[in-house]
């Protein structure tokens, strides 16, 4: 398995660990991959992880904010409480 975003991560003890999960593969079988996640209370939100991942076009780690999510062209998108006003 890859662990370049846990060796990558900045911070001790790392914000950045590895789990085993089931998941399909693109023909339908189940297959067990070591999937990174973020342990929140832990991370400082540097995107190190990010930018240093290997896999092309799509990284196994994507860093937002609280109450940030990103599109499918990877456009930051901000939630907000009030309602957009015309300009």
């Amino acid at each position: 398995p890859c662990v370049v975003c846990e060796e990558v991560c900045p911070v001790a003890p790392k914000a950045i660990q590895t789990r085993d999960e089931e998941v399909k593969d693109v023909f339908g079988n189940l297959v067990v991959l070591n999937k990174p996640f973020i342990v929140p209370d832990l991370c400082i939100g540097c995107g190190i992880c990010e930018t240093e991942c290997p896999v092309q076009d799509q990284p196994a780690v994507y860093i937002t904010a609280v109450g940030e999510s990103r599109s499918a062209e990877r456009r930051l998108l901000l939630k907000s409480r009030t309602p957009a006003r015309p300009v």
